[in-house]
């Protein structure tokens, strides 16, 4: 029986710490030279574009979307004393602004032979749900670490017309341009994204409840062959031989480590499947910010002793892992215990973590204070009025993370609540 690791994984676990988090650091140029500190993203826009821009966005009213192609920005990495200028950018606000929006998110889309340091899309996420801030950026250096598939994440502020509009989480985008720069060769890849629920690769689930994000399965006879296939196998061989079964493995015990319950084993969705080239599927998460535990009763589980799951109390028998797992329960133990030695412990964590709230203190400071003063040196000493207009929000919150909040919550502790 897999029984559960969390509660054991701060208590027996050896390692030796390195100072490199990243084992040959996989990610594009943009991500290595912005790690160490929060870079600075400058936007220009014409006064008649600020004007749409203030008028449309930060008037806060519904529905309100926004574009704007041809645009210069500049990235600011202070530490390093360097500054790039890109051109021809588009800039847009993801997604229409909605009633609870308080902070919005933002795209940014390079030329295709002038891209972001290695990057072509890259968009900045406010990640308000998150008292620490740091749980969408660790779930991801995990995964870069572990060297597989994945999002890459860093921290930047942002400044629109030389107003500052707050602290971001820094992401490159998922889609065909991703692909090819991860692999380096023309993959014609297919890429699916699973972001309804109850997706659980079936063909009844998830034939029409994944979305194709590019042109190369405009039939969906690839992706319908995939399903149907993957229904029919019986073996973890059979099924290997058209899914990458290795980084599944990986990305359950990660789902199953992590508390994390809003992937595939739990609410069946957040993530992509992507068919690189002629080569395997693989499956690859998105959006970790309920990552590690957060909101956590918001799951469907009725018991509450999280730490003592096994791991079919963690997920519900489906026929996938009926094959992968409850008949060959080793493989996943096994992935498990290696992920265990070689990053999900307190020996490499916890000095990564620390690393990350030292580099983002400051700017956490400065997103949540009014008026763009912060004049506070340390997050001990900051209180906050919330009532008031935060840099970058479109309206005041019922109740915001204060930056005694992210300091208690980023310590190693239970969540704090918000009421």
């Amino acid at each position: 029986m897999l029984s559960s690791f969390i509660i054991f994984i701060f208590l027996f676990v050896e390692c030796v710490f390195s100072s490199n988090f990243f084992f040959n650091d996989p990610r594009p140029e943009l991500f290595k030279l912005t790690d160490d500190e929060v870079s600075n993203i400058k936007v220009t826009l014409t006064d008649d574009e600020y004007g749409k821009f203030k008028n449309l966005i930060l008037s806060g009213n519904q529905g309100n979307t926004y574009s704007v192609s041809g645009i210069q920005i500049q990235l600011h990495l202070e530490k390093k004393s360097r500054i790039y200028f890109f051109k021809d950018v588009t800039f847009s606000v993801s997604e229409p602004v909605s009633e609870t929006s308080t902070k919005l998110s933002y795209d940014f889309e390079f030329p295709e032979k002038a891209q972001m340091l290695g990057v072509r899309k890259i968009e900045l996420l406010p990640e308000v749900n998150d008292p620490t801030f740091l749980r969408t950026k660790l779930a991801c250096d995990i995964r870069n670490r572990l060297g597989i598939p994945n999002q890459n994440a860093n921290f930047a502020n942002l400044y629109i017309n030389d107003v500052y509009m707050g602290l971001y989480l820094m992401l490159d985008s998922i889609d065909s341009d991703w692909a090819y720069n991860l692999y380096k060769e023309d993959i014609s890849p297919i890429l699916y994204k699973c972001e309804n629920k109850q997706s659980y690769l079936t063909l009844q689930s998830s034939l029409t409840n994944c979305e194709s994000e590019n042109d190369n399965d405009s039939s969906h006879d690839h992706w319908q062959n995939f399903l149907t296939r993957l229904e029919s196998g019986e073996s973890l061989e059979q099924i290997n031989g058209i899914m990458d079964v290795d980084l599944f493995y990986i990305q359950i015990a990660l789902e199953f480590l992590s508390g994390s319950w809003d992937h595939y084993l739990n609410n069946g969705h957040h993530y992509y499947m992507n068919r690189p080239g002629n080569k395997r599927w693989q499956m690859i998460h998105y959006d970790f910010e309920s990552e590690f535990g957060l909101d956590i009763t918001r799951s469907d589980h009725r018991n509450r002793e999280y730490p003592e799951f096994d791991f079919w109390q963690w997920t519900e028998k489906r026929d996938l892992l009926d094959v992968l797992v409850f008949q060959k329960p080793q493989y996943l133990e096994n992935m498990i215990r290696s992920i265990i030695e070689h990053t999900f412990n307190p020996e490499i964590l916890f000095p990564r973590i620390e690393e990350l709230k030292q580099i983002i203190e400051q700017a956490v400071i400065k997103d949540k204070t009014r008026n763009n003063n912060a004049n506070a040196n340390t997050a001990q000493n900051q209180n906050q009025n919330q009532n008031q207009m935060l840099p970058g929000r479109i309206r005041t919150a019922n109740k915001e993370y204060s930056v005694g909040e992210w300091s208690i919550n980023s310590n190693f502790i239970s969540i704090i609540r918000m009421i």
